[in-house]
């Protein structure tokens, strides 16, 4: 029976490469960007996980800045490549190459008609809308309502809101192919600064570090405030090593506070 795990082995020990991608279905606007980022799959092995994460992660991004917000598109089949000079006597395992074809369903594209806040308590309507980039009439692109969404999220993080929401449902008419979007915030309550632990530094960087640290206990904790302080940080450790830096930061529901606890390794430079 030994020889027919062998057999088992050899196939499974296989490298399938991508060669190949197309994309019927795809528009003239987004084709040429499809076959750019195919362009990056060439000979990078086949599997099926990458190929979900190809189509969720660049491929449907790409058509839903250009408005086709109900775009889809199956799992490709591979379909393996004949190479055209196949010399029997060349026992060279060389991997086996795949075609691939994305087959796109791109819907039709949507125009912003208009939008609108709830949930909104502590930061006005009027205070968020310069932070979004959407325009009414223009090609609701939603990749950059996520990145505008996010942006919305840091400025309640800094005011303390360090768990706020955002929620976009989305009210299409298809008839008319637009889309009208419903941000509904959920604030959360406010955090305050808890405690801050340092490690991995003696006592006199410790101690330069906590008197940097301009959160007080007790302060409304800006989330956004940690991003800032680890390069201020770094100036004050010493030149010669090469400093990392874990952060864990904790948000304590019940005491509305959050401990921030920064461990810092030292490794000699390369």
């Amino acid at each position: 029976g030994g020889h027919l795990e062998s057999i088992v082995y050899n196939v499974a020990g296989v490298s399938i490469r991508i060669h190949h991608a197309e994309f019927p279905g795809a528009g003239p606007g987004e084709l040429p960007l499809l076959q750019a980022a195919a362009a990056k799959l060439t000979d990078l092995e086949y599997s099926r996980e990458f190929m979900h994460d190809f189509i969720e992660h660049t491929l449907l991004p790409i058509l839903r800045e250009h408005g086709y917000l109900r775009a889809s598109c199956a799992a490709p089949q591979p379909k393996v490549v004949t190479p055209s000079t196949s010399d029997p006597n060349d026992k060279s395992t060389k991997p086996t190459l795949v075609d691939l074809t994305f087959p796109v369903i791109p819907g039709l594209p949507y125009k912003l008609t208009r939008w609108d806040w709830s949930g909104n308590t502590t930061i006005p309507s009027g205070t968020l809308d310069p932070l979004l980039h959407l325009k009414a009439g223009q090609t609701a692109n939603t990749v950059q309502l996520d990145n505008d969404l996010r942006a919305v999220q840091e400025l309640y993080g800094s005011r303390g809101n360090v768990l706020a929401t955002i929620k976009a449902d989305a009210e299409f008419d298809n008839g008319a192919a637009t889309v009208a979007f419903h941000f509904v915030v959920n604030e959360g309550p406010v955090f305050h600064m808890g405690e801050l632990e340092f490690r991995g530094l003696d006592n006199n960087y410790t101690a330069r570090l906590r008197a940097t640290w301009k959160l007080r206990p007790g302060d409304v904790y800006d989330a956004t405030y940690l991003k800032q302080f680890l390069p201020q940080a770094r100036k004050l450790l010493p030149a010669a090593l090469d400093w990392d830096v874990a952060t864990h930061v904790t948000a304590l529901a019940g005491s509305k506070t959050v401990d921030v606890d920064l461990q810092y390794t030292a490794k000699a430079p390369q």
